[in-house]
């Protein structure tokens, strides 16, 4: 394998699906669509497709897109001119301990005000370690993995262990809220129930 050309592949952030707007919408659809299934989040209707679907692979084609590519633009800018191997790995440290996180950051927020209003955010705290940690982690399973595999083949594999990922970490989020709207809704009933006895 070409060390120098995987970590050029690395470096460049989260490339593999912000080369392609139109990959990146579908993508936003598929794992939403998912995260509800397996969250059990449905609409009155009894659907996981909803308008909240359409909004997230919206966010993910606009909004998610330009903010990895400025970032990993800034990011190279930094490192403009350097070529060495140190320089190369001290990039995707960087990229995994600063671009990852904002990302992740940007994602959750974006997902909690999508989701309803600015009631979602009060009542449920966005942590970011739940869904940074198995991040991290599919990175690096990745860059094991991908030795094993051919260059043009690197996309592929970071795609799909991205969308995986995505569905897990929107369906535990999903999961928590719908858990906080029920027991809010819970105490509403019986708040209302003690004030008409």
């Amino acid at each position: 394998m070409d060390t120098s050309k995987f970590l050029d592949f690395l470096a460049s952030g989260r490339a593999w699906t912000m080369r392609n707007r139109t990959k990146a919408l579908a993508f936003g659809v598929i794992q939403d669509y998912m995260s509800s299934w397996l969250a059990g989040d449905r609409n009155s209707d009894r659907h996981y497709f909803t308008r909240r679907t359409l909004k997230v692979a919206l966010y993910e084609s606009i909004v998610g897109v330009t903010i990895g590519q400025v970032l990993s633009g800034l990011l190279a800018k930094l490192f403009e001119g350097s070529t060495s191997f140190e320089a190369r790995v001290l990039q995707v440290v960087l990229g995994y301990i600063i671009i990852i996180p904002i990302e992740n950051t940007c994602s959750q927020i974006a997902m909690a005000l999508i989701d309803d209003t600015y009631e979602s955010i009060k009542e449920v705290e966005i942590e970011i370690m739940p869904t940074l940690k198995p991040t991290l982690v599919m990175h690096l399973v990745c860059s094991l993995l991908a030795p094993g595999f051919e260059p043009d083949d690197w996309i592929t594999l970071f795609d799909n262990a991205w969308l995986m990922l995505s569905i897990y970490n929107n369906g535990l989020i999903k999961r928590k809220r719908l858990a906080a709207f029920k027991s809010t809704a819970y105490q509403g009933r019986l708040w209302q129930r003690s004030n008409t006895v």
